[in-house]
């Protein structure tokens, strides 16, 4: 696995991951590591299209019926020829 060093990293950002890494019981590495999968785990389940990202969030609820529209023939088009 490759190394990865932050420079210039703002004191109150350092901190919180301090904080959070102690909380969770892990190392700053650990932690760091978790937030970057996080992330990346999201990231990747907003990718998709609409209709399928709509769909996911109602399958956990049992998913939704809809009732069906009634459609009528297609009317005839205008004529806009003088008569």
């Amino acid at each position: 696995m490759k190394k990865l060093t932050l420079d210039n990293l703002p004191p109150e950002i350092e901190a919180w991951l301090n904080r959070r890494a102690r909380e969770r019981g892990n190392s700053l590495e650990e932690e760091i590591q978790d937030i970057l999968k996080y992330v990346k785990a999201n990231e990747e389940k907003n990718i998709g299209n609409l209709a399928s990202n709509i769909q996911d969030l109602f399958v956990p609820l049992g998913g939704v019926d809809l009732p069906e529209i009634p459609r009528e023939a297609i009317r005839d088009l205008p004529s806009f020829e003088e008569e």
